[in-house]
């Protein structure tokens, strides 16, 4: 039990019910009291409480087990369905894969088919929800087991890399991005040499940011992770070179926020690949 989760004061406890609406039982939050059943909200923080009494209620109200709540406070929760067999403990090959690759806790749902990741970060994207695969980090409880993973940190711990693979790997992989429009990429400047092109990006009403980026000082800008300042230089490259990937590769391999990291390979394309194409959606 991560001592970090315990010491907040976000939980919940559940029980599970079945719904007209759903052909599955659903998980449902109620505020730890004993005094009846009384909804609780991921979105209302006095209806949480504190760990020691979540669990106490839990055992003595006829509850189903205590839920932790995401608030937007940079913890991040990742949930894989249908990824453990229950009774050889065995997992999918992918999902072992991702616990590995973010490094931080891991539990066993109540079904003993799924899994819950705790890790610290922000979520690189939009989207929260693809397949067996869901991401949240406010507005959204889970059901909390301890059931730890074998293998897998006792910690809180954060590795923005490793959330940003995961997003891009599985809730918007490559094949379901949008094209860019010719408009947004080329209508507005023509082919043009490198210094020309830092140039107009340096004069453009985010000047003062895309210098910042390209001398490398995305920590003043308050990024939470220099992946997510990668992209979004890699977002300004792409206007303003019209989408010429070989000119914004090599534009940002002469930035200050060039790094080793730009070559590594992940499931055979670079890191650096994988960031210019996701800026040009495609």
């Amino acid at each position: 039990m991560p001592e970090e989760l315990r010491r907040l004061r976000r939980w919940v406890v559940w029980k599970l019910q079945h719904r007209e609406s759903s052909k599955k039982p659903t998980k449902v939050p109620y505020r730890a009291t004993l005094k009846g059943r009384v909804l609780a909200s991921s979105t209302n923080p006095d209806s949480w409480s504190s760990y020691a009494h979540a669990v106490f209620v839990a055992q003595r109200g006829g509850f189903d087990g205590i839920g932790f709540v995401f608030a937007g406070d940079g913890i991040v929760g990742v949930d894989l369905d249908g990824v453990r067999d229950p009774e050889t403990g065995r997992l999918d090959a992918w999902a072992e894969e991702i616990v590995v690759r973010l490094g931080s806790f891991a539990e066993v749902s109540p079904s003993g088919r799924g899994l819950h990741i705790f890790l610290r970060g922000e979520i690189p994207g939009e989207r929260r929800r693809r397949g067996p695969v869901e991401v949240y980090e406010k507005d959204r409880f889970f059901t909390f087991t301890g059931a730890v993973v074998p293998g897998a940190p006792h910690t809180i711990n954060a590795d923005p890399d490793a959330l940003a693979w995961l997003y891009q790997t599985y809730l918007d992989p490559p094949q379901e991005r949008k094209p860019p429009s010719s408009r947004s990429l080329t209508s507005t400047y023509e082919p043009a040499d490198d210094q020309v092109v830092l140039e107009r990006m340096f004069r453009s009403k985010h000047g003062e940011r895309n210098r910042a980026l390209w001398e490398g000082r995305w920590q003043e800008l308050g990024y939470a992770s220099q992946s997510e300042a990668d992209l979004a230089f890699c977002n300004a490259l792409a206007v303003f070179t019209g989408g010429d990937l070989a000119q914004m590769d090599r534009l940002f391999r002469r930035s200050g926020l060039m790094r080793e990291k730009w070559d590594r390979k992940t499931g055979g394309e670079t890191y650096g690949e994988m960031t210019l194409k996701r800026a040009l959606g495609a």
